[in-house]
């Protein structure tokens, strides 16, 4: 872990002395400062504590348009000069770890008018040169005009200068396909060998370009450029009103594309840390969504996990993240509670087929995610996995045939979903049903076998892709060493199952038909399958089975919603629903409900 956090920090002009406001504490990221209107410049001295980061700064004006930089700071050193417009300026430092990990300190800086009126900052004597608009540093850098004796690029020349356009990030924005100019605005730099992209989104800009549209918009951020580490600023405010039209943002990249509903990240859905005495408000709250090539020792790690595990690791990891903060506190996201979408593309031609993708926690446990091919119009691939959180994802080859399925019904399915690592074997003796698929020694899958409620809780779990966290199952009968407690736990967290009303799950008893279909039928609810039927449609849909009177009432709803959805059929028009579940029953009902879903390839 690198500290990205500053010793001292200092504006420095030869005109006047400037103080920061309040004076500067290494975990207080926000400051201001009044000058002069003879300061039309400034430098800046920044020393940090860690010799491997990276300091840059950059300067935005009144409109929030970039005006100078990235400039490259060396530590303990003055940086070039920084030109300062007449009125209102931000200077945002960014200090930057070779990992990507970065932290931010913002000044505001007020520059007084000129004692006689006017708009530009013109020295008595005629020293100075009016600046309008556009002028001195090039296209898109207002107020960059120059002065006596400077290069007219902005900046005065110290041999070391950046080009602003240089660094600015080629970033195409559209909303509901529509160009978006000036939406989010982007620069980048190199570090430790590394291209890392930092880009920000204008809530003013989107405020007033929702008004326009109706419900539904979609904000695509496509970056042109190849990226090791691309990170994306949102303010609270402009989630939440990105989240009154039921939008959401989508940045497009070379690692790969990130979905985001803006739900998810709204404002409601952060939690203040303990010490935080105060409201936590929208305009507060800065989200920052990252997605980032896994780096060489992680790279290492998951390389050794999947050999341990008897799998195949297939391309490279990609982490995706979200964090915010609030005045200097870091937020803790509540539990998401709809599906964000990842896109990775395989490269042309690549030989090695994968079976799915997985989330690596960081104790090592190989999570399974739900995954989908799908063709691109050059012929490559493109993985879609769908995820509750975030992390970071590999794709391994794990594939499994059980002997004992060849000339099975089930076979197809059983096979397809214990190459996902959602089912599991059953052998030597083991605890076959536990989470863990390292410690599985298969041998067969006993397709005919009957399922209990704790094994059947657990396919629904892995097929989420859901992880298990410290949380212990609330059942009376359910011990905390159980394997199964986390998984309950998690399973009821999500609304997916219930136990009876004596406060008992019974886990070790058979499921019945029935009772499985009304735990699908949340999980289809869970997916974004609609589930809701009527009761005349109810009636109509389950007519055609000789067995339907034997559904009970409250379970008439949702075995009308997965028959309609064609994921429970039957056998020669009966349902069966008082019979017990078998495991090969399972594994087809679960396949077709993730392929109705678009989860897993149809």
């Amino acid at each position: 872990m690198y500290d990205t956090t500053l010793q001292e920090l200092t504006l420095n002009s030869s005109v006047e002395a400037v103080n920061l406001s309040p004076a500067f504490s290494r975990f207080h990221n926000d400051y201001t400062a009044q000058v002069g209107n003879k300061t039309d410049r400034l430098t800046v001295t920044a020393l940090v504590y860690d010799a491997n980061v990276v300091v840059t700064a950059s300067v935005y004006g009144e409109t929030g348009g970039l005006e100078a930089g990235p400039i490259d700071i060396i530590s303990g050193q003055e940086s070039q000069d920084i030109p300062l417009a007449v009125g209102n300026s931000r200077i945002e430092l960014a200090v930057t770890a070779p990992s990507g990990q970065h932290h931010k300190y913002v000044i505001h800086v007020t520059r007084a008018p000129s004692s006689g009126g006017g708009t530009t900052p013109e020295e008595p004597g005629g020293g100075g040169t009016p600046i309008e608009p556009g002028e001195g540093g090039g296209p898109g850098t207002p107020g960059g005009g120059s002065s006596p004796g400077s290069t007219g690029s902005g900046a005065a020349s110290t041999g070391s200068s950046v080009p602003v356009e240089s660094n600015r990030v080629n970033v195409r924005v559209t909303l509901n396909n529509k160009i978006q100019e000036g939406m989010v605005t982007g620069l980048f730099h190199e570090a430790e060998g590394h291209t890392v992209v930092s880009m920000k989104l204008d809530t003013a800009k989107l405020e007033a370009r929702l008004k326009t549209v109706e419900y539904n918009p979609v904000i695509i951020i496509a970056l042109a450029q190849p990226a090791d580490h691309i990170s994306l600023e949102l303010s609270g405010t402009a989630m939440d009103q990105l989240k009154a039209k039921q939008g959401a943002i989508e940045i497009r990249s070379s690692l790969g594309t990130f979905h985001l509903p803006a739900e998810e990240v709204s404002s409601t859905r952060w939690r203040a840390p303990r010490g935080f005495d105060r409201t936590l408000a929208a305009d507060q709250i800065l989200v920052y969504v990252t997605i980032a090539a896994s780096d060489a020792a992680k790279l290492r790690f998951i390389q050794q996990t999947a050999e341990q595990a008897g799998t195949r690791l297939v391309g490279s990891p990609v982490d995706f993240d979200i964090t915010a903060t609030a005045n200097d506190f870091p937020l803790r996201l509540e539990q998401h509670k709809q599906y964000m979408e990842h896109r990775i593309s395989l490269p042309l031609g690549m030989q090695n087929p994968i079976t799915t993708a997985v989330r690596v926690s960081e104790s090592g446990e190989f999570i399974p995610i739900p995954t989908r091919l799908e063709m691109k119009k050059d012929g490559s691939l493109e993985v879609v996995l769908h995820s509750f959180v975030t992390g970071t994802f590999a794709f391994i080859f794990n594939e499994i045939r059980f002997a004992d399925v060849q000339h099975h019904w089930s076979g197809d399915a059983v096979n397809d979903l214990a190459s996902r690592m959602i089912l599991n074997g059953r052998g030597s003796g083991k605890d076959t049903t536990s989470m863990d698929q390292t410690e599985v020694v298969v041998q067969s899958f006993a397709p005919n076998a009957q399922v209990s409620r704790a094994e059947f809780a657990a396919m629904m779990v892995r097929a989420l892709g859901l992880q298990e966290g410290q949380e212990l199952s609330a059942f009376k009968d359910v011990s905390s060493d159980a394997w199964y407690s986390g998984v309950l736990a998690l399973a009821s967290r999500y609304d997916l199952l219930q136990g009876y009303e004596d406060g008992s799950f019974r886990p070790d008893q058979a499921i019945t038909r029935q009772e499985a279909m009304v735990v699908m039928a949340r999980v289809m609810e869970l997916t974004g399958l609609n589930r809701v039927v009527d009761e005349n449609e109810a009636v109509f849909v389950l007519s055609s089975y000789q067995d339907h009177d034997e559904l009970s009432a409250r379970v008439k709803p949702a075995a009308a919603a997965l028959v309609k959805q064609g994921i429970v059929q039957g056998d020669a028009a009966r349902l069966m629903p008082l019979q017990k579940l078998s495991r090969g029953e399972a594994a087809v009902m679960l396949q077709r409900l993730l392929k109705a879903a678009g989860l897993i390839d149809g």
